[in-house]
C-alpha cells in the first residue's frame, strides 16, 4: 500500500503526537524515526512546557508542528 492509496477515500489518516517533556537530547532522533514512517499523514510534537530547549529545536530544526 502506499501513501496515495492511504490518501483515497474511505482511507483512515495517520497522525502522530508525540510527547516531549524536557527531551533536547533525543528529539532529534525521534523526529527522524517517526519521519520515516511513510503512512504518515500528520505530526504533532508536545512539549508540555518543557523547561529545556525541546520546543526550540522542534520549531527551529526540525520544521514539526509544536504544542507547548
Amino acid at each position: 500500500m502506499s501513501k496515495e492509496d492511504i490518501h483515497k477515500p474511505g482511507w483512515a489518516r495517520i497522525a502522530a503526537v508525540v510527547p516531549a517533556f524536557n527531551e533536547e537530547k533525543s528529539i532529534r532522533r525521534t523526529i527522524r524515526a517517526i519521519r520515516a514512517i511513510p503512512e504518515l499523514d500528520e505530526f504533532v510534537v508536545v512539549s508540555d512546557g518543557s523547561e529545556d530547549r525541546t520546543a526550540e529545536i522542534v520549531l527551529e530544526e526540525c520544521g514539526v508542528e509544536l504544542v507547548d
